[in-house]
This record gives structure tokens, C-alpha cells and sequence, in this order.
């Protein structure tokens, strides 16, 4: 994909969140369920004695965290599939949400596993080379995040539209993925921009106070990061 089909890409994709602003009511309801479960985890956490138990709420409440995740996607990314041929509606958001969150919940539970393992080897092999070159704690710190990086952009980056291949092109689990590293392996340098771009919106969104960070990504940042990457899709099978 060339700079300028990249850039038309990225204005299409903003076009299409401009006339369906329908789209950010399922990320409202989204930001709401999340912080739900956050103040109640709070208040179990707090009341809770043993660490058992604390694992137990953990995995529960990750589970249910995944699960409003894979709902919310689904639909969302079906409002921006059908935003594209025409003014989308809640009604598109509940008909893609319950025919593709399980699917979705599954990708969703590989590439968090992928993360985790990535993190695990990052770790070791950092904990390895910096022993046996007796790195200092900066040293070993800088070196974990190198290799880290290098596995993100080498091997879980072709997961990045897995989710989205799944609704669109209304695959099963394994064709999704497929058709994410296929997507990737063709436009590897323009999913990276993306994905950078990506990452620096949210670490700004960081450094915004209270909970305005949250609405903004929540409400804004979710809907059109969503119908960008849908365009892109769309575009790149073309």
C-alpha cells in the first residue's frame, strides 16, 4: 500500500465514523460495563482474606472483562462492516454481536496467550543474556524491551486484524487468523505505522486526567480506531 492510499485509507475511515456516529453508543455501554466490573472488583478484592480467592475473582473477572470485550467488538466492528454500504444502527451492532462474540472471545483468548507467552520469553531471555553479560538493572531493563518489541512486530502484529477478518469476512476461528497474517504479510509496514499510531494515541490518552482519558478512548478512540482498521481490511482484500 503506498503513502497516499494509506492516507485516503486513513480519511475514508474517519468519514465513515463522522456519518455513523451510531457507533460509539455500543462503546459507551462498553466504558460503563468496564468500569462496573472495575469498582466491584475493588470492593471484592478488598473484602476478600485469602490470596486464593483473590486469584479465583482475578480469573473470574477477567473472563467476564474478555467476555464484554468479544460482545462489544463484534457488534462494533459490524456496524462499521455495514457502514459502509449504508447508515448503520444499533440493530446491526446486536445481530453481528450475538452471531460472532464467541468466535471473537476465542481469538481474543489465543492472542492474549500469544502476549503472555511473548512476555514470558522476552523475560528469560533478558534474564539470560544479561546474566551472562552481567548486565546492570537498566541495562537488562533496555534489553527486555528490545526483545520484547521484536517479538511484538515479528510475531503477534499478524494477529492484528484476526478479529476483524472474523466479522467481515464472517469466518471461522482459524480463517480469521489466517486472513490476518495473510493482510499483514501484504501490508506489514502500513499495519506497523497503524499499530505505532495506535500505541502513541493511547500512551498520550494516559497522561489525561481523571477520567476523561477513558471517555475519550472508550467513546472516541474505540468507534473510529474501529472503522479505520475495518477500511483497511475491506481494502487491502481488495
Amino acid at each position: 500500500m503506498n503513502p497516499g492510499k494509506f492516507v485516503e485509507v486513513l480519511r475514508e475511515g474517519f468519514e465513515d465514523f463522522y456519518n455513523s456516529p451510531v457507533i460509539m453508543v455500543p462503546a459507551i455501554f462498553l466504558w460503563l460495563g468496564v468500569s462496573l466490573l472495575s469498582a466491584i472488583s475493588e470492593r471484592v478484592n478488598f473484602g476478600l482474606g485469602g490470596s486464593w480467592k483473590i486469584i479465583v475473582w482475578f480469573v473470574f473477572s477477567s473472563a467476564i472483562f474478555l467476555v464484554l470485550l468479544a460482545y462489544a467488538f463484534s457488534g462494533i466492528i459490524g456496524m462499521c462492516r455495514v457502514s459502509l454500504k449504508r447508515k448503520t444502527n444499533l440493530g446491526d451492532f446486536v445481530a453481528n454481536a450475538d452471531k460472532f462474540f464467541l468466535r471473537n472471545f476465542l481469538v481474543i483468548l489465543i492472542i492474549v496467550a500469544v502476549g503472555a507467552a511473548v512476555g514470558q520469553v522476552a523475560y528469560y531471555l533478558a534474564f539470560f543474556i544479561g546474566k551472562s553479560l552481567n548486565f546492570g538493572v537498566n541495562a537488562a531493563r533496555a534489553l527486555y524491551l528490545l526483545i520484547y518489541f521484536a517479538e511484538l512486530v515479528g510475531a503477534v502484529i499478524f494477529f492484528t486484524f484476526s478479529n476483524f477478518c472474523l466479522v467481515i469476512y464472517e469466518t471461522k476461528l482459524i480463517g480469521a487468523i489466517k486472513h490476518s497474517f495473510s493482510i499483514v504479510k501484504k501490508e506489514y509496514l502500513a499495519t506497523l505505522v497503524l499499530s505505532v499510531l495506535l500505541f502513541v494515541i493511547i500512551f498520550l490518552l494516559g497522561w489525561v486526567p481523571g477520567i476523561f482519558g477513558e471517555l475519550i478512548e472508550y467513546i472516541l478512540i474505540i468507534p473510529l480506531v474501529s472503522s479505520i482498521f475495518t477500511r483497511f481490511v475491506v481494502e487491502s482484500g481488495r
